[in-house]
């Protein structure tokens, strides 16, 4: 499958997929899917269950496919001071606010690891990858332990070296059979995941198998459906016309990401603040019902269950029973408040606008820029010591 390239040379179907993986993540952080757990099962709670766990793992394809396609011109070392770099702005932005899980030190470090890794041969990669994906919860534990990298508890960063080796693999081996494979293979992994979720498994940043594999392949089947539009854009000028404002805010991917958590993540915080109150001491309320009659109820309703979320469910119940709840006094505290509803269009929009008006006249977003120009002095000064 030919890559489909904009007159920047830019792989058009790339940009677009960071688009959409921004967008994701943008929808993810504004309106979480606990936000939606109340049984609503239309629109909302699909766009919330799209928008968790897929965009960020997304973003971890790419940066492997971003890699392969740098490392010939910007070479290893330059990788290496950029992935560190987005490491370390991935810290600052933990340190400014507290809000946002940032993906910026897993994916830094990824990109570390695969301009280390991408010349050794195919068979030692995918034992890498292996190694990683098994030990996934011993490594985080003994090596990625610490404050320093507290958003690895959302985002395990084994696991997200190995979705940059999935996205290094696709780049260097896709063709148009991918459309064929990778498409009904994502189709069929989003329609299992919610019945594998009643089970226990698959959860979103887990890093288990299962919701690697699962993840990972709806990440290459959207890629492969983006590159499919950024082909339609070349051939088709009303297509590349419409398609511009999203190729343009997934070039500048870096900057809205960025401007994304610091908005966000500061806008949550002064909300929670403003709902923060002083709740009354609550009485403690005995429960009528003795407590082996409360755990026989539960051992029935486990017996009965056809599902982990049942079970989960009927433990709850027991747990409310055994302390007494619903506690007098609890129903006045206010719960914190949500972002008004125009915020989530609002962003997107504003997004979308200034990356067209921006790159139309500069080559690079403004961290693009800044991050180039700082990888380079950084290769140059590692090189001079």
């Amino acid at each position: 499958m030919r890559p489909m390239s904009s007159p920047t040379g830019r792989i058009i179907g790339l940009d677009v997929a960071r688009a959409v993986a921004i967008i994701g993540m943008i929808v993810a952080h504004i309106y979480p899917a606990e936000w939606h757990s109340s049984g609503d099962a239309g629109v909302r709670s699909w766009v919330a269950e799209l928008s968790s766990g897929y965009p960020s793992t997304l973003f971890a394809v790419l940066v492997g496919c971003s890699t392969v396609l740098m490392l010939p011109t910007a070479g290893r070392l330059q990788l290496l001071v950029r992935g560190a770099l987005l490491g370390v702005a991935g810290v600052a932005l933990d340190t400014v606010q507290s809000h946002i899980a940032v993906v910026l030190v897993p994916l830094g470090v990824s990109m570390v690891v695969l301009s280390l890794v991408l010349a050794w041969r195919p068979r030692y990669q995918v034992l890498l990858g292996v190694v990683l994906l098994l030990g996934n919860q011993l490594v985080t534990a003994v090596v990625f332990a610490g404050a320093m990298f507290g958003a690895v508890n959302a985002y395990p960063v084994p696991v997200w070296v190995v979705y940059g080796l999935v996205g290094s693999w696709y780049i260097r081996t896709r063709t148009s059979r991918w459309w064929w494979v990778a498409v009904p293979a994502a189709a069929v992994c989003l329609a299992a995941r919610p019945w594998l979720q009643q089970w226990g498994v698959a959860w979103p940043h887990s890093g288990t198998p299962d919701d690697v594999l699962l993840t990972a392949t709806v990440a290459v089947g959207v890629i492969v459906c983006c590159e499919q539009l950024g082909r339609a854009a070349v051939r088709w000028r009303a297509a590349g016309v419409s398609l511009l404002p999203v190729q343009r805010m997934g070039q500048m991917a870096l900057t809205v990401y960025v401007v994304h958590v610091l908005v966000t993540g500061i806008g949550l915080g002064i909300l929670d603040d403003r709902a923060a109150v002083s709740p009354p001491e609550p009485a403690v309320v005995e429960s009528t019902v003795d407590e082996e009659t409360i755990l026989r109820e539960l051992q029935d309703a486990a017996a009965r269950a056809t599902s982990v979320q049942e079970v989960l469910d009927a433990a709850y119940r027991a747990d409310d029973e055994l302390l007494g709840r619903p506690v007098p006094g609890w129903d006045s505290v206010p719960e914190p408040e949500e972002f008004p509803a125009w915020m989530l269009p609002g962003q997107i929009l504003v997004f979308l606008t200034f990356a067209t008006v921006w790159l139309a006249h500069h080559r690079r977003g403004p961290l693009e820029e800044l991050l180039a120009r700082a990888q380079r002095r950084g290769a140059e000064i590692l090189l001079a010591a």
